[in-house]
């Protein structure tokens, strides 16, 4: 009988051990979804951050040239008020 009883609560503890082994892999299962996701959510912030850096050094560069074109004009045509 004892042995029997030994038995069936191995058994049982088995059985518990099975089920929390179940229930932490979908635990993980779904950590892992959702770290996909947020992958794919970075990727995509990423590639907005490339694109809005793009954008502010062609901005960067017309805005240097226009400088560079309104200091050319100034010493190509005079002030009107020199002349006043």
């Amino acid at each position: 009988m004892r042995v029997l009883h030994q038995h069936f609560s191995q058994n049982l503890s088995k059985k518990k051990t099975v089920e929390q082994l179940k229930q932490k892999i979908e635990e993980l299962e779904k950590q892992n979804t959702a770290m996909k996701i947020n992958l794919q959510r970075i990727d995509v912030l990423e590639n907005e951050v490339s694109r809005l850096r793009s954008i502010k050094s062609q901005m960067d560069n017309n805005l240097k040239n226009i400088k560079i074109a309104q200091i050319t004009q100034k010493d190509v045509i005079p002030n009107k008020n020199q002349f006043k």
